[in-house]
């Protein structure tokens, strides 16, 4: 099916492609960009949230460090202890341990001499049976050295976060105390309170304790030195995640990770698409309807407006145009109204100045016959006049002749009369004679 070019579109296609085109595309955009930006505010408010957990945790995890500390210098500020550590009196350390390891809630009090002997291995039932990889803090602790650490165990029992305190005699080093808390999954679901978010320890990619129940082997690669809020994939399962450093912890193979899970935010983006999808959907019917329908309302006026001009063109005048409103087309239609009118009127004038054009034709057709009729009258009427003329004076002349003749015939007698009295007359009557020649006249008139 071939599309027909824009320019042979009907006057309402015209009209309505380009602006729908615009406003859809517009719209479209709009819509576009609203459900962008929701969506992008949800997930920069998730990061933000899972930044403040993180900020949370580490206040939590120092809570924790600080108060383990206390504890220890606790235990270590028991009188006679360097004594008792000193004679390697077990029975007594015991007595002396055992209610502070339960009214100090430790999971784990253990005492070594100088030469890293254990004297006293205390322990909560978390990890009563738990086989602690802790020759590298015992180490440690036999240098008389303070510091904080975390023990892993062999087991599936939870890692514990210990101070190392060494234990002084007026000479010198005699042992150190190590006391350490368990970090359970209900310790660190108390670290997070009432948040969505979930907290895992990890040792490299090793899952040591979490607050979710899975096994898999974290993709972890980031240092506490490079933390950021990152997409991770647990499971069958997206999440934000920001690692949070362990306080006075220098092992960087040891890190806490916030987790918050990504369903509820991609089920929200959902909704939300398909919210806005929804209602640019709906907007873009709207605006489609109301555009085909100015375009409707436009169209059948100019249709109007063309059938009218065909009207006038084919010679209908009478034909009128009803004018709405104060847009274009009513200035349009009142102006062809106008023009109709004075055309009508025109063609009423033209038909009059026709009317009296055919009355003139008329009347010089039947021209040539009048002006011969007057042409023979007046000539009649100019030889009868010149009849007329000519006429009186031969009449005058035929009427008088014969009396001119009497009176010539008496002049000429009165001039033989005086010839014969007066033979001889004055050489000047004998010269006008001859100039007059009496004797021509006198034989023409005899």
């Amino acid at each position: 099916m071939q599309i027909p070019r824009y320019s042979n579109l009907p006057l309402a296609g015209k009209f309505l492609i380009p602006i729908l085109s615009i406003f859809l595309g517009i719209w479209a955009i709009g819509t576009l960009a609203v459900g962008s930006i929701t969506t992008q505010a949800q997930v920069n408010g998730l990061k933000r949230e899972t930044e403040n957990t993180a900020s949370h945790v580490l206040h939590e995890l120092e809570s924790i460090h600080d108060f383990l500390s206390f504890k220890a210098n606790s235990i270590a500020e028991i009188v006679n202890l360097s004594a008792v550590i000193e004679n390697k009196d077990q029975q007594t350390l015991l007595q002396m341990l055992l209610p502070l390891r339960s009214s100090l809630d430790l999971d784990l009090v253990k005492v070594i001499d100088q030469e890293g002997t254990v004297l006293s291995d205390l322990r909560s039932p978390a990890i009563a049976q738990a086989k602690l990889q802790d020759s590298g803090v015992l180490q440690l602790a036999q240098s008389g050295l303070v510091f904080s650490s975390l023990i892993v165990s062999e087991t599936s029992s939870p890692p514990l976060l210990v101070e190392v305190i060494s234990i002084k005699s007026r000479q010198d080093v005699v042992g150190s105390v190590i006391v350490g808390h368990a970090l359970t999954p209900e310790e660190l679901t108390e670290i997070l309170g009432n948040r969505q978010q979930q907290l895992i320890l990890l040792q490299e990619s090793k899952m040591l304790t979490s607050t979710l129940a899975i096994d898999d082997l974290i993709q972890w690669s980031e240092r506490t030195s490079q933390a950021f809020v990152k997409e991770i994939q647990i499971g069958s399962e997206q999440h934000f995640s920001q690692a949070v450093k362990i306080p006075q912890i220098a092992d960087d193979r040891f890190q806490f990770v916030v987790l918050t899970p990504l369903e509820s935010l991609h089920k929200s983006q959902q909704q939300i698409w398909l919210i806005t999808g929804s209602f640019g959907l709906m907007g873009g019917v709207i605006v489609f309807t109301i555009g085909v329908w100015v375009a409707h309302v436009v169209s059948r006026r100019m249709t109007q407006l063309t059938q009218a001009t065909q009207d006038l063109a084919a010679g209908d005048l009478t034909v009128r145009l009803r004018v709405d409103g104060s847009d274009e087309v009513a200035t349009l239609a009142a102006g062809f109204n106008q023009m109709a009118k004075e055309l009508n009127q025109r063609e009423q004038k033209i038909q009059s100045q026709v009317e009296e054009l055919e009355h003139l034709v008329q009347e010089l057709q039947q021209m040539p016959q009048l002006v011969q009729t007057d042409k023979m009258a007046g000539l009649g009427q100019m030889v009868a006049g010149v009849a007329h003329e000519i006429n009186n004076p031969v009449s005058f002349i035929y009427g008088n002749v014969e009396p001119a003749k009497e009176y010539v015939n008496d002049l000429i007698n009165l001039i033989h009369l005086y010839e014969q009295h007066f033979p001889n007359p004055p050489a000047e009557i004998q010269t006008e004679a001859e100039a007059v020649d009496i004797d021509f006249l006198n034989a023409f008139c005899t």
